[in-house]
């Protein structure tokens, strides 16, 4: 997301992303710099006192117990939650970090990102769907957001869409780029998110996340934060058939995802090894930003990038849904794809964004450590992710009318 200011001067979030070429001026780092050093200090004293109730347990000094404080937010919800607006607003720089981890901020991206990818996830999984349904889902969210909330598909005048303003619009749609932020928030909002919250707790992977009296106060906390967006952060008012046409393909986009097939392969299985897979995640990536951004700089026709952007898509689809391998294959994909992030960090640093690296590089950190830990599973003959809801063999286990859940 770029930034927005409120009436009342808090910096709150919009969604436009940073890599449109829009160059970010950090007007005062010394605070960000200060919150950097005090978090580097928190973390050191965390480790310490960590192995020192470690080697207390080893001998037998301390008995175990449950989990304590902050540790019973290590649950898959909330984990999804933050993850939602991490991957795309955090490690891939569209907020910058000194305005991502203002704590207003914070929570009101994790409510209104992360209350849609529950709700995403807690559907594919009650319809015993797959990820062809968490992406159809999670384009219609995009569209609620982009389309509903911030109205940036249709805005003909906001100054911060830098070349992508008025680029390719027609009937008051900007295409190309309308097109790149739908798939861009289905892959990097909802579907990768999903995808190593269920690597993070495999054990949860088949099981409901949340309870199922709490599904419709997540879709109250969604609707309240679009509200938000349309009613005070972001006033332009496009035509009401724009309204009617994105709410209605939101609609949809809804019914198709209902009666997707759970798993979806577009010819025979090939077989490849996960540095291949991780290559082409990252030029993969690199390509689709290319001709979204620097095309509409470029002064490429519209259509062109248009046709591009959608055989991009179209060719990733078809040569991921036909990739047979394990559970690290997919995450070395998704890692290439994360890690061309790690890459344009230090392009935001260069225009402004000096703390920038610091965040994607600690992201690619926790995800070497996440791609190490799948593979002591596999080692053990443990696998990384139970088989997905779809192929499961047994159902969710009930109590009474309810699904078994966290506590």
């Amino acid at each position: 997301m770029a930034l927005a200011t409120a009436p009342a001067g808090l910096v709150l979030p919009s969604s436009v992303l940073a890599a449109a070429g829009e160059r970010q001026e950090d007007a005062n780092p010394v605070p960000g710099l200060v919150l950097l050093a005090l978090l580097v200090v928190g973390v050191v004293l965390w480790r310490r006192r960590r192995r020192a109730r470690a080697a207390r347990l080893a001998a037998g000094r301390e008995v175990p117990d449950g989990p304590r404080g902050w540790r019973r937010l290590r649950t898959p919800a909330f984990t999804l939650a933050f993850l939602a607006p991490f991957c795309l607003e955090g490690f891939a720089g569209a907020m910058p970090p000194q305005v991502f981890f203002n704590p207003v901020v914070l929570v009101y991206v994790m409510a209104y990102y992360g209350s849609a990818a529950i709700l995403i996830r807690e559907a594919t999984l009650a319809w015993r769907k797959g990820w062809p349904t968490t992406l159809a889902l999670g384009a219609a969210y995009g569209i609620c957001e982009e389309g509903l909330s911030t109205k940036v598909f249709f805005d003909l005048e906001r100054t911060n869409l830098g070349p992508q303003m008025q680029y390719g619009t027609w009937a008051g749609v900007h295409w190309p780029y309308t097109f790149h932020l739908i798939v861009v928030h289905a892959v990097f909002s909802i579907a990768i998110p999903i995808f190593l919250t269920t690597l993070l707790f495999p054990d949860r992977a088949s099981t409901p996340w949340v309870r199922r009296r709490t599904l419709p106060v997540l879709g109250a906390v969604f609707v309240a934060g679009m509200l938000v967006a349309a009613l005070a952060l972001f006033r332009f008012d496009p035509t009401p058939p724009h309204y009617l046409i994105a709410a209605g393909v939101v609609l949809v986009l809804v019914a198709v995802a209902r009666l997707l097939p759970a798993t979806m392969a577009l010819g025979p299985p090939i077989e490849t090894t996960p540095k291949r897979l991780a290559v082409s995640g990252f030029w993969g990536m690199f390509a689709f930003f290319v001709v979204s951004y620097l095309f509409a700089a470029w002064h490429v026709p519209a259509f062109v990038t248009l046709i591009l952007e959608v055989a991009i898509v179209a060719v990733a689809g078809w040569l991921v849904s036909r990739v047979s391998g394990t559970e690290y294959d997919h995450f070395a994909l998704v890692g290439g794809m994360l890690g061309f992030f790690v890459f344009t960090s230090f392009i935001l640093m260069a225009a402004g964004s000096v703390l920038q690296p610091l965040v994607s590089l600690a992201g690619g950190y926790g995800l070497l450590r996440l791609g190490r830990r799948i593979r002591e599973r596999r080692a053990t003959g443990e696998p990384a992710v139970p088989r997905a809801p779809a192929e499961s063999t047994t159902r969710p286990e009930r109590t009474g009318p309810k699904r078994e859940v966290d506590r």
